[in-house]
């Protein structure tokens, strides 16, 4: 806090002195300020910035004497950490090597490496089959037209790609399986294979499905389904032309129904 002057109010004779904060003797009495006086508000002022500096000093040097103890300790404690650490996994290989000497012999090992050999060996040649097989069935299926893969016969009873906008959509008419008869008067179901890629789906995979129960109540089924490359013209709007003409066909099939 800078030096303050104070003035005497009820006698304005007086004379201003000057005043330090830190100084106790804040009064000096007299008419005029002489040159003792002055040297003397010097002399507080100095005592007072030396004190702070020696407090400050000795702070610094309390707070350095702390955390050198405190990190010390710490070190202490790691070292002792990382001394247990290193015995205890010195005595877990120690123990894991006698386990294993004791359990197995060059023979015993020769064994199960030839054992495990063997096995993985099989195990790739299988796989190997069956990747050959899924390529036989693909080449197949691609000679044959890539026909739908529903679980039941069917007729082929329009395909979109002879359209005057082909696409690659076909319509069929599930034939029902044996012991079930349908009725050609009652309401024709038209079931259009979702679009998850080739093949019936949810649609009529297997005869619990939505063909299945169409069949069992003796409707006649229709199925839209699609092969697996497009035309190469063809549009969405031409699948949208395409399966109106599908439901106009399978509405002059069944007048009655």
């Amino acid at each position: 806090m800078p030096d303050t002057i104070e003035r005497n109010i009820e006698n304005p004779n007086k004379a201003e002195v000057w005043l330090s904060s830190n100084n106790p003797h804040r009064t000096i009495t007299g008419s005029t300020p002489n040159f003792q006086d002055f040297v003397k508000n010097q002399f507080y002022k100095t005592e007072s910035t030396i004190d702070d500096f020696t407090r400050k000093n000795q702070y610094k040097a309390d707070s350095a004497a702390l955390l050198i103890d405190v990190t010390s300790k710490h070190l202490q404690q790691n070292q002792q950490q990382i001394k247990e650490n290193v015995e205890t996994l010195n005595n877990d290989a120690n123990a894991i090597f006698k386990s294993w000497q004791n359990a197995y012999s060059p023979d015993k090992l020769w064994k199960e490496w030839l054992s495990y050999s063997t096995d993985s060996s099989k195990r790739l040649l299988q796989t190997a089959d069956v990747l050959k097989e899924r390529g036989d069935i693909f080449i197949e299926h691609e000679l044959a037209g890539a026909p739908p893969v529903l679980d039941y016969d069917y007729q082929v009873i329009m395909d979109a790609s002879n359209f005057e906008r082909p696409c690659n959509y076909v319509l069929l008419r599930i034939q029902s399986p044996e012991g079930i008869v349908t009725n050609d008067d009652n309401r024709p179901y038209i079931i259009i294979d979702p679009r998850a890629g080739h093949g019936a789906g949810i649609g009529g995979f297997k005869h619990e499905s939505q063909v299945g129960v169409a069949l069992n109540q003796g409707h006649p089924v229709y199925f839209v389904a699609f092969k697996r490359l497009p035309e190469p013209t063809q549009t969405i709007a031409d699948i949208t032309y395409a399966e109106g003409k599908f439901v106009r066909e399978v509405e002059r099939r069944h007048p009655n129904a």
